[in-house]
């Protein structure tokens, strides 16, 4: 079994990226598992939080509560869930929600010797966490560099003529000019976790950059997204923040 972490001395550091187990949702044809908060957002908030109770940056009070407030960005608790995933998937995920909560809790009875398997552990259950993952296009998902793959998202020009999103759609539309992230779930989960980095931060353990993938196409910026359902071409040009707003609800990220 692969592990997320190894220990450098006394602290933990990310080994590699690791493969997802048979609870994890499965792919459609065509399609593969995509992580809507990636796999390398999730080791790097986890090493932050246990590596600043290990080296006394924050008191253990302090690490389990900022791993729950980790647990509603993996796991999130939205009442309108039942409109992104089926039954049998919601119920998965409660589960895994519970036992991931049970896991945080027993940080208290962790020895030192013991936290290498403890994180280990912890970095399964939230790498196969099935509310943290969909069925995606596999062409975007292996391209998406950055730490939010959205679920959906709109584009505005600005001028009220038109608008490029997950669909490609090209449909007068009358907002600002900006990226709207405009799924529930994707609104949840940066609500959440944008307090939790602001504390990971001030421990100053925290050297990851947050924050989506964009191109320019044209008169267009293109979100990259594994909901997109066309594929991602040479004339698709990356760029790197920008005068660009992004909206997530009534917050503003950039």
């Amino acid at each position: 079994m692969q592990d997320a972490f190894n220990l450098n001395g006394k602290l933990l550091e990310i080994n590699g990226r690791i493969d997802f187990t048979s609870d994890s949702v499965c792919d459609m044809i065509g399609q593969t598992r995509c992580h809507s908060v990636s796999q390398d957002c999730i080791f790097n908030l986890m090493k932050c939080i246990i590596n600043g109770f290990i080296n006394g940056g924050c008191s253990i009070d302090d690490a389990v509560e900022m791993l729950h407030d980790f647990e509603k960005v993996v796991f999130p608790y939205t009442i309108n869930i039942d409109e992104y995933y089926c039954v049998g998937l919601i119920r998965k995920g409660r589960q895994q929600r519970s036992a991931f909560h049970e896991t945080v809790e027993k940080l208290k009875e962790i020895t030192q010797t013991d936290i290498l398997e403890y994180t280990n552990n912890l970095a399964r259950q939230a790498n196969n966490s099935v509310l943290n993952l969909r069925s995606g296009n596999s062409n975007w998902n292996s391209s998406v560099s950055y730490s939010f793959d959205p679920t959906s998202w709109i584009y505005a020009t600005g001028d009220g003529g038109g608008c490029c999103e997950s669909g490609l759609m090209n449909t007068p539309l009358d907002m600002e000019r900006g990226i709207y992230l405009n799924n529930a779930l994707d609104r949840e989960r940066i609500l959440n976790i944008m307090p939790l980095i602001s504390k990971c931060n001030q421990m100053d353990l925290f050297d990851y950059e947050f924050g989506i993938d964009m191109y320019s196409m044209g008169n267009y910026i293109v979100v990259g997204s594994s909901s997109n359902t066309y594929e991602k071409t040479s004339d698709m040009i990356p760029i790197k923040d920008g005068d660009i707003a992004i909206y997530c609800g009534d917050m503003q990220l950039q």
